[in-house]
């Protein structure tokens, strides 16, 4: 059964607030390392957009 099935099923919940944290949070590590001239802010800012594209497309949006 997939994650979108589970999901429409209830039996599976998901924190989707915590999921976001942990996907920026690890979006940020990786790039804080790669992109050392670019400004802290910055980088932040970009992991949290690019966790929430990723929060969108696994929850069908």
């Amino acid at each position: 059964m997939s994650l979108t099935e589970q999901l429409k099923d209830g039996k599976q919940a998901i924190d989707w607030e915590q999921r976001r944290y942990e996907i920026a949070k690890e979006v940020y590590c990786i790039n804080i390392t790669d992109n050392s001239n670019t400004p802290d802010n910055m980088v932040a800012s970009r992991a949290i957009k690019l966790a929430d594209v990723l929060i969108k497309a696994l929850r069908g949006y």
